[in-house]
């Protein structure tokens, strides 16, 4: 699967950074979704070649969510990829 650059938050965002000028800012540019570590990589352990994760059994609570509220607010910028458990990835790595 070949995406586009601009099928990327990332670039997207500096992009908008560059053209507003935004600098001397901090942003949380991450997804509106907050899946735990074992969600997202037990998830992607399902693709081919990727091995299954192993996890502390303490690991499941040791986590922190942020807020990519002010990006949005500051840029005026809606995420392509809200939801990362959504994401689709290549199959051919």
């Amino acid at each position: 699967m070949d995406l586009d650059p601009m099928d990327y938050d990332c670039i997207n965002i500096i992009e908008k950074i560059v053209a507003n000028e935004t600098w001397g800012e901090v942003f949380n540019c991450c997804a509106d979704s907050h899946p735990s570590k074992r969600a997202f990589y037990s998830q992607a352990a399902g693709l081919p070649g990727v091995p299954a994760p192993m996890f502390a059994e303490s690991d499941e609570n040791a986590f922190k969510i942020i807020s990519n509220e002010r990006v949005k607010r500051a840029l005026d910028y809606s995420f392509l990829y809200p939801h990362l458990m959504a994401i689709g990835f290549p199959e051919d790595r």
